[in-house]
């Protein structure tokens, strides 16, 4: 495939489909928005990957668009090494749910941020990433994390090596079941978590481990 632009625009909503599509157009981008309805993520894998080379995707589908959210989309596009920029303005009401995904986001922008010339410079940052080029504030680094308490789907860390004074909510689910017994105010663990972020809402956690007290 060409390597000259062939975007994939995903959005529920056709009007800002329509709007970024004469933008990226007048950019000489060609472009392919999708209407959806999509069911399976991997429905929508396939075809972006066979259509396009790169992506933007909005994060909160609505309307039956589609079976997921744009979070998930995004993180499997970039497990295949497909550069796709997420673009919501749900970052912070849907912190914890993106959290999930982070570790595969390389990018988040807001909508008024998304302009073609951010956009190019943010997919080449996932280019950089997938050859294991991070810039600092996604370079990821094994830390301590403590406990500070739990309900049924999250649990609440602070990161003495980041900000000890910040709580973050982190889902539950992305946590190894073996874990459970230790998942206890006060308790330590470590995890491979980008301690250069500006922002928790930049904040990845993945390869959590228990080595004990």
């Amino acid at each position: 495939m060409s390597d000259s632009p062939q975007v994939a625009i995903i959005d529920d909503d056709e009007v800002k489909r329509e709007t970024m599509r004469d933008e990226f157009e007048l950019a000489d981008w060609a472009v392919i928005a999708y209407s959806g309805p999509f069911q399976r993520l991997a429905e929508l894998t396939e075809r972006v990957l066979r259509e396009s080379n790169r992506a933007v995707c909005d994060h909160h589908f609505f309307n039956n668009y589609a079976a997921f959210n744009g979070a998930a989309a995004v993180a499997e596009l970039y497990r295949h090494r497909f550069p796709a920029v997420l673009v919501t303005q749900y970052e912070v009401a849907e912190m914890v749910e993106i959290r999930k995904y982070r570790r595969c986001i390389p990018v988040l922008l807001t909508p008024k941020e998304a302009d073609p010339d951010t956009l190019a410079q943010s997919w080449e940052l996932c280019r950089r990433e997938f050859d294991g080029n991070f810039i600092p504030t996604r370079k990821p680094w094994e830390t301590l994390v403590r406990i500070t308490d739990i309900s049924d789907d999250t649990v609440y860390v602070l990161l003495p090596g980041w900000n000890s004074d910040e709580v973050i909510r982190v889902p539950r689910r992305i946590l190894p079941a073996k874990l459970a017994p230790h998942l206890q105010p006060g308790e330590h663990l470590f995890a491979t978590v980008n301690k250069g972020a500006e922002d928790q809402s930049e904040l990845f956690f993945e390869k959590f481990e228990y080595r004990g007290n």
